[in-house]
């Protein structure tokens, strides 16, 4: 950087300059000249000239907030002069090219150029009059103008009652800017801004009046899988009153629309409330859940709480619990991480909320999942003022569906979830799902569970009419008629898995002891699939090594790895003799098979030999240690 000055005053006035070229090649040049001779005090009067060239923006940087960048060369011009008792007249310009603002923030950079960045003024007597234009070649224009009651005399002051002039209009454009604020929130944003806001009356009563209106706009949001399009808004702005007169809005093959009342004070929202109505507007398109609602409430709050209050009708939802699962390895929920990091649960921040919502199902809400298959209707009521605690009051019942499980369906024939008042997923179960089998002679038996509990923790029990065992009920249950004490080894795999499948650990084990007392066999073990074969997973009891009578392995109804029933071998083995042990494996769905044989000859020694799936002798040999 290089600069000068000279100064020179004497009887014939004052002639003053300086200047500085910056290393980026800017330059700055000031001069002033006065016919004033040279006195004890400053000049009265004078002639002012100032201008700037190719000034590199981010000069300024440090003036602005830490978030924010400016780039670009700005040049510019003042003249003027200084006229007797410190008042002046100026006026000048400034201009910015190559001009790009950013901002920084965590995520990422969000910066935009600008085509076109004018400044002009004029500072004269009691105001400083102006006007700004800026061009964004992605995102549209803006225009304004303003006349402060600013006198042009030193020290500056400015008129508490005088009359003050603000403008502003413009066209924006909205082409990926809000996604850029808020990624992963929201996607693919687009439309048109049309605004006008002025400002006049005095500095200490100002009048804000103005309009905005937005059209064809439009949004996607990835979390829920929608497209919101033909957003449209039309608002006006009366001094502290921020009023919206017409909000609309499609998704699907519905839409939403509604208007609101925004108060303001001291530059931020103190107030606010409003209404929403629609008609099946698609508010959820993901594989898990597709979901449309018929929302009406309204809405008032400040920044600090929020009221809700309405009803929000469900017409059609189709819940596909399964779906998002397909395919997918999933940790075994018994599994215990040794020093694994605590996860702390994160405090939801946001508003405080008093909401009291009607959810009304209608006649095309759908639920299905591995395990059930129902049409939903009810009402439940709503309320809360938390959002990690929401009460429900109301029920649903499941007016048509199935209950399965590995082959067997089960027609729901009572079906009521219950919401008493506690948080929703404390509500109460009442489900009855039977299987009806017709035994001749005008007979019929009736098998099947009944689910208690809540949604978070079922209860699952065996039901039948008449009475009868557990065995019997679940062999009514998978084969249609009761267990037999012969012949029954091919099928008793099959009703051990479904035990497990409809009652998921609850009295599964003893009812499985019963089976295999009554069939006459010392193991019965259902093993899974990993990609390179059976044997990472197990389901039932299984014995690897043991004695007649004894049984080791996981409860049943447990099942680890993730593996799938297609690729299931059921085993069923036998002890000949204290020391040999025959067991016959066979998939349940291919023509697989595995015969395992194996001899102990002391405590230390075994042998064991494998023919089908897997062909080979193995020797093992124990050692002990202290």
């Amino acid at each position: 950087m290089r600069s000068s000055a000279s100064l020179r005053w004497d009887e014939k006035g004052l002639v003053s300059s300086g200047s500085v070229d910056l290393e980026n090649g800017g330059n700055m040049f000031l001069q002033f000249l006065s016919t004033q001779p040279a006195y004890a005090k400053m000049p009265d009067y004078g002639q002012l000239k100032c201008s700037w060239n190719e000034v590199d923006a981010h000069l300024f940087n440090p003036f602005l907030h830490d978030n924010l960048e400016f780039k670009g060369k700005i040049s510019g011009k003042i003249t003027g002069r200084l006229i007797h008792d410190m008042q002046f007249d100026i006026s000048g310009q400034t201009f910015m090219t190559g001009g790009r603002f950013a901002w920084k923030r965590d995520e990422g950079r969000i910066s935009f150029a600008t085509e076109k960045a004018n400044l002009f003024f004029t500072w004269r007597d009691s105001f400083l009059t102006g006007g700004l234009d800026l061009v964004l070649p992605s995102y549209g224009q803006m225009k304004g103008s303003f006349k402060l009651p600013i006198s042009a005399r030193l020290p500056l002051k400015h008129e508490p009652h005088g009359q003050i002039l603000l403008e502003s209009h413009g066209k924006m454009r909205e082409k990926g800017m809000v996604s850029a604020i808020f990624p992963g929130l929201v996607e693919e944003t687009g439309g048109q801004v049309d605004f006008h806001v002025s400002a006049t009356g005095t500095w200490l009563n100002p009048d804000y009046k103005g309009w905005l209106t937005l059209d064809k706009a439009s949004a996607f949001f990835p979390v829920a899988g929608v497209l919101i399009k033909d957003i449209g808004m039309k608002a006006e702005l009366n001094n502290d009153k921020i009023q919206i007169n017409s909000f609309n809005a499609t998704s699907g093959k519905g839409n939403v629309e509604g208007s609101a009342m925004v108060w303001v004070k001291d530059w931020r929202i103190d107030r606010f409330k409003g209404k929403i109505s629609g008609k099946r507007f698609q508010a959820v398109y993901v594989p898990e859940i597709q979901l449309e609602v018929n929302p009406d409430v309204v809405f008032e709050g400040n920044e600090k709480v929020i009221s809700i209050n309405g009803s929000v009708e469900v017409p059609e939802a189709i819940i596909n619990q399964g779906e998002s699962k397909k395919g997918a390895v999933h940790t075994s929920p018994d599994i215990n991480i040794i020093d694994a990091p605590v996860k702390e649960k994160k405090k939801i921040k946001g508003l405080n909320f008093d909401a009291r919502i009607m959810v009304l199902l209608g006649n095309n809400v759908v639920i299905k999942s591995p395990g059930v298959d129902a049409r939903l209707e009810g009402k439940v009521l709503l309320t809360g003022k938390n959002i990690e605690k929401i009460n429900g009051e109301g029920q649903i019942k499941i007016v048509r569906g199935q209950y399965s499980g590995y082959g067997t369906k089960l027609d729901v024939t009572r079906g009521n979830i219950v919401f008493n008042g506690k948080p929703v997923e404390l509500a109460s179960l009442d489900i009855m799902a039977l299987r009806t089998i017709n035994t001749g002679r005008f007979n019929e038996v009736k098998a099947g569970v009944i689910i208690t509990g809540t949604p978070q923790s079922p209860l699952i029990n065996l039901y039948s009419e008449p009475s009868m065992s557990e065995a019997d009920v679940l062999s009514y249950i998978v084969l249609g008629r009761p267990i037999r004490v012969e012949g029954e080894t091919s099928q008793s795999a099959l009703l051990l898995r479904s035990a497990s499948a409809f009652l998921s650990g609850g009295k599964t084990g003893s009812l499985q002891s019963r089976l295999m007392q009554k069939i006459g066999i010392d193991t019965l073990d259902v093993e899974t699939s990993n990609v390179s074969g059976f044997g990472t997973g197990t389901l039932g009891t299984s014995i690897k090594t043991g004695t007649p009578g004894k049984t080791h392995g996981s409860p049943a109804g447990t099942s680890q790895g993730g593996a799938t029933v297609e690729r299931s071998l059921v085993t069923i083995g036998k002890y000949l003799a204290p020391g040999l042990y025959v067991a016959y494996g066979r998939s349940l769905f291919t023509e697989e098979y595995l015969l395992t044989t194996r001899y102990s000859f002391t405590k230390k020694i075994e042998i064991e030999s494998k023919t089908g799936i897997e062909t080979g002798v193995d020797l093992y040999y124990k050692i002990e240690f202290d």
